[in-house]
């Protein structure tokens, strides 16, 4: 019971509620938008500190991408050549795992449960064709196993049977080295509220290399489904973390079910829609976290940070983002500076309902408006709605709204300071919002007059 109050969904009374787009955990309420850094895992960084300035810009979600490029994030353990060694770099041992890194990761548990943030682990990246960190290491077992397996298909009918039995020698060698980290992390997380952890990050890249890569991740998975399971464990407990993010389309029925994640990811912005659902949402049915840090942005670039017009487009999608770096670089406008206002938005209106696309709502505009992306509109099914306007100036708003009375607010999504808000306004097919003035960038929330009100300001 104890551990009830510390951490809790705000659905798990009731199963068949809305999912939820926040969690609370030591009596704070966490939106899901996060920031993706391995900062807080590197030698020398203050763990705390760090945590403190992400609490401080009103985010309180982590990911923490381990066994990339930089050997603090590695799991492996490893050694370094004399120089003038024709190898260079690291040697990384596959079979046993460096004490060093889970030290960190142990006090970054405890810093963040005690600061009360969420954290997140993915375990590898499919960074090929150029594979770093421990990918290196593996990366001709791989490329045999993997990468060149549907070229089988054209070898010669009577060296078929010899090149299966190597693919499947190779397969079988990368599974046992990456199975060892994911029972190491599942050891570490064992028992942990409010961490979740995956498998492959840029896991439309995974399920695109084709069937040997799918049925590896699938079998990881599951592998780590099972060994985050606690003998005896309660299953009210359980569902309180830790929590396995699986892939999608992943076949829970052949997995225990305890620790499934109460919500899915995505790599980049946000994937196509089927009667205005985003794809993945509509497979799962839960919440969906965009990786911004490991897909390429709507504007092409993987590299570049996303703009604050593609974060809201996401949010207003159902999509909550993970944008990538923290505090070490700080570009014009830090992407975790707008996710702090998609952070105040997912804890304090979204509430535990989940927001779906709504263009109803924009059935009056003039043409190509909602086409250009100069607006955007979502509903939480709560009676409460939610239109971005970007880009253009707007002295009204005619929306198509439900029947009913309802508040209105408009806020600056730059920085969350309040415009304007009214009460008392006719809902209907024709519905007239009075506008934000001169502001060519805002959003405006309409919620029915029944509801309670949250904060006058943001």
């Amino acid at each position: 019971m104890r551990i009830m109050k510390k951490f809790s969904l705000l659905s798990v009374a009731n199963p068949n509620a809305l999912r939820p787009c926040v969690a609370e955990l030591r009596g704070h309420r966490i939106g899901l938008p996060g920031v993706s850094s391995a900062e807080p895992l590197l030698r020398g960084c203050d763990q705390q500190q760090w945590l403190e300035r992400l609490v401080a810009l009103g985010v309180r979600h982590l990911v923490v991408p381990l066994n990339g490029p930089d050997e603090d994030v590695c799991l492996y353990a490893r050694r370094h050549p004399a120089a003038g060694s024709s190898l260079g770099g690291a040697v990384y041992d596959l079979t046993r795992r460096d004490e060093g890194i889970f030290a960190r990761l142990q006090f970054l548990l405890d810093a963040a449960d005690k600061a009360g943030v969420l954290v997140g682990f993915s375990l590898f990246d499919l960074g090929w064709p150029q594979p770093s960190g421990p990918w290196a290491a593996i990366d001709s077992v791989a490329s045999a196993s993997l990468v060149d397996a549907p070229r089988l298909e054209h070898a010669h009918r009577r060296h078929r049977k010899r090149s299966t039995t190597a693919i499947r020698r190779r397969a079988s060698a990368l599974e046992e080295a990456l199975s060892h980290a994911t029972e190491w992390m599942a050891a570490e997380l064992r028992g942990r509220a409010a961490v979740w952890v995956q498998v492959f990050r840029g896991g439309e890249s995974a399920r695109g290399f084709g069937n040997p890569l799918s049925r590896l991740e699938d079998g990881l998975a599951k592998r780590m489904a099972g060994a985050l399971v606690r003998p005896g464990e309660e299953a009210a407990k359980a569902r309180l973390g830790p929590w396995l993010v699986a892939p999608d389309g992943f076949n829970w029925d052949t997995a225990p079910r305890a620790h499934r994640a109460p919500f899915a990811m995505w790599p980049g912005a946000p994937p196509g829609r089927v009667d205005g659902v985003p794809l993945a949402m509509g497979r799962s049915r839960l919440p969906l976290l965009c990786d911004f840090s490991t897909g390429k942005s709507d504007s092409g670039s993987g590299s570049k940070p996303p703009a604050r017009v593609e974060l809201w487009r996401a949010v207003l999608r159902g999509c909550w983002p993970i944008v990538p770096s923290g505090f070490e670089s700080s570009p014009r406008q830090p992407p975790w500076r707008d996710l702090a206002q998609l952070a105040v938005l997912g804890r304090l209106w979204a509430g535990d309902g989940y927001l779906r696309p709504a263009p109803e709502l924009l059935a009056l505009l003039a043409p190509g408006v909602a086409a250009a992306g100069k607006a955007s509109a979502a509903t939480d099914g709560r009676g409460r709605f939610f239109v971005y306007w970007g880009g253009c100036a707007h002295q009204k708003a005619e929306l198509a709204m439900l029947p009913g009375t309802y508040r209105y607010y408009w806020f600056e999504p730059a920085s969350g300071r309040g415009l304007d808000r009214g009460d008392g306004l006719e809902g209907g097919p024709h519905c007239r919002v009075p506008g934000p003035g001169k502001a060519r960038e805002a959003l405006l929330i309409l919620e029915q007059e029944e509801l309670p009100d949250p904060l006058s300001t943001w």
